[in-house]
């Protein structure tokens, strides 16, 4: 199956420094073709790899900005603010599995922290 007529994909390498990236450790997008695949659920998938434990605080701060003082919005960073205007997928994913509560925990964590 051909994802369009245009495709691309990018990594960036993995750096230690928290969030210098926006969110976003690699991508795949398309123009054309199918709305998604057996592998990507949307056009416009980013991905974020990250090889520490993820608790609910760290995942938060993951996807959001960090803010120079304490007051102010909360803002999510920019790889999360790209793929939900355009409708895609945001993927984190780390070497180690998680059972489903924490996979509930971490998502939760991160709506919470940004509604």
């Amino acid at each position: 199956m051909s994802i369009g007529k245009h495709s691309s994909a990018r990594r960036e390498r993995a750096t230690p420094d928290y969030g210098s990236y926006g969110g976003e450790d690699g991508r795949v997008e398309w123009n054309g073709g199918a709305d998604a695949t057996d592998y990507f659920s949307a056009r416009f998938c980013v991905f974020q790899s990250k090889a520490q434990n993820l608790t609910e605080t760290k995942i938060a701060a993951e996807v959001l900005k960090k803010r120079k003082n304490s007051k102010g919005p909360v803002k999510l960073n920019d790889g999360v603010t790209e793929v939900l205007s355009s409708k895609g997928t945001y993927v984190v994913f780390r070497s180690h599995a998680f059972t489903g509560q924490k996979i509930k925990k971490l998502q939760g964590a991160i709506v919470a922290d940004h509604t």
